[in-house]
């Protein structure tokens, strides 16, 4: 298989695989994790490990200097401090710093996106 196929069929892919974990957790996110194998008492160390990832990105995003790569990440960084936000704001908790990083990310995303024009 061509390098011209195989990239965006991994990439549909992996947002296959990927959106359809997102649909499971939200539906059922007891029943979700659960099927996941992941454990609520273990949720700060499996955060670690997803921000180390969301970093390995960034790093990969800034050495590229991929404009794209750099546009998607950042709105994906905001896509989740946004519903962090929004789930903590529902529960009754404080939300004010993933709003905040949220806001942070599109600003990130405006500022790239005024500098390419």
């Amino acid at each position: 298989m061509s390098a011209g196929l195989a990239l965006p069929l991994v990439g549909w892919i992996a947002v296959a695989v990927t959106l359809g974990l997102t649909v499971m957790v939200a539906a059922d996110p007891q029943g979700g994790l659960a099927r996941l194998d992941h454990r609520p008492e273990l949720l700060g160390q499996v955060m670690a490990g997803r921000y180390a990832a969301q970093a390995l990105l960034a790093f990969a995003a800034a050495v590229t200097a991929h404009a794209g790569f750099l546009l998607a990440l950042l709105l994906s960084f905001a896509l989740a401090s946004f519903v962090d936000a929004l789930v903590h704001a529902r529960a009754g908790h404080r939300h004010r710093p993933h709003t905040v990083a949220g806001i942070a990310s599109l600003a990130g995303a405006a500022l790239l996106l005024t500098a390419q024009h």
